[in-house]
This record gives C-alpha cells, structure tokens and sequence, in this order.
C-alpha cells in the first residue's frame, strides 16, 4: 500500500521523517513537504502525482491544526470526520487518542472571536489536497495536532507572516514584510512564547509518529 504522507513546513515534514526514520518504518511512506497556504500545497501535490507513476493508495495530510473550541486540548490529535475524507486506521486513531472533527480550511490565522464553527478545527493546506485527491478518486485523510485554541491562541503576528508567504507580487510581499516585521519586534515576550510553545508541537507531533512508526514496523499498515 502506497502511503503518501503531507506535511507543510519544514518543522512538520522534519518531526515526521525522523520519527519514521527511528522506527524504521520510512520505507513504507512517500513525504512531501507542501509548502504553507492553499497555492503552495495545490502546486506541489499535482507536482508530486505528475512525477511518479504509481497514484498513492492513500493521502494523508499531517501537522498542526487550530482548534476552534476549549475543549480541544493542545497536544491532542483529531482527525477529519467530513465526507470529504477517509478514516484513518482504526488502530492509529486509538494510539493516537484521535477524536473526530469537521477540518476546515482557514487562508489565515483564525483568532477567538472569528465567525467559524466551535465543533470545527482549522488548517490552511487540508481542504486544497482533498479537492486535488478527490478528483483523482485517491483516498484522503487528515490527521493533525492541535497547536492552539481559544484559551491559547498563536500571537497575532503570525497571521501577518502567513499572509506574508502567499502574496503574489513583489510590492506585495514588501508590505506585508513590513507589517509583520514591525508586529513581531513589538512583541518579544509573545515572541519567545511562540518559539517555546513550537519547540513542544514538534516534540508532540514526532513522538505520535514515533507510536505510528512502531505500531506499522510492527503489525504492518
């Protein structure tokens, strides 16, 4: 069974192949490294599937979601429980603690406050693949970590840097580096938060995979 594996920054793709990679289970899963935002994951996915000859059996989108409510602890595992999507293996979902969600798509950081379901977590990358995968019939599931939610939002400057990465034009880009530049630096306090806060997603996001990783050395996918 070919497994693809996406994951959109650089942070994300490296917690996931060196779990792999420990357990000895990189051999079973193709990794792509997405990029950040709607546009990069689209560019790279076609590109991935016009490059290889074999269509993946399945594509999982894998690394940090928002979560919309509370009662979405950070740390915790959801994965996407809407028709667009496949369940992941009921065995993963058990080692991992994984609860259902509806994933949405969110083009920038969503804060507390914003108009969205509460019953809802937020990515930037998931609906996009899905569309690509479900226009080819490929399975697709999302398996994510919860980053933030209401009670620990990420700083506002991080939206600024999002927008930032999927500005189309040079005058653009300029602007936006500008503005998020000039947030960040007014924020060093929240700034050395995000860095220490990151520092355990990753830690987080690896050692889930590191349960993956052994479970399929183990018994297979």
């Amino acid at each position: 069974m070919a497994i693809l594996i996406c994951a959109a920054t650089t942070t994300e793709y490296n917690a996931v192949q060196r779990a792999l990679r420990k357990t000895g289970a990189i051999h079973k899963f193709n990794l792509l490294r997405t990029g950040m935002g709607a546009r990069a994951a689209q560019a790279a996915l076609l590109n991935e599937l016009s490059n290889h000859a074999r269509t993946p059996d399945l594509v999982i989108s894998t690394g940090f979601a928002g979560g919309l409510s509370e009662k979405f602890e950070i740390g915790s595992w959801v994965y996407d429980a809407s028709t667009n999507s496949v369940r992941p293996p009921n065995s993963w979902i058990e080692i991992l603690g994984a609860v259902p969600v509806l994933v949405r798509n969110a083009e920038k950081v969503v804060h507390p406050g914003s108009n969205m379901n509460l019953s809802e977590a937020v990515d930037m990358e998931s609906a996009t693949l899905s569309k690509i995968c479900s226009d080819r019939k490929i399975p697709f599931a999302v398996l994510r970590l919860i980053s933030d939610n209401p009670r620990a939002p990420l700083p506002t400057f991080v939206g600024d840097w999002m927008e930032l990465s999927n500005a189309e034009t040079l005058t653009a880009k300029s602007a936006m580096f500008v503005t998020a530049f000039t947030r960040t630096i007014r924020q060093p306090l929240r700034v050395w938060g995000l860095v220490r806060n990151a520092r355990r997603w990753r830690r987080d996001l690896h050692a889930g995979w590191v349960r993956l990783g052994y479970r399929v050395g183990t018994h297979g996918l």
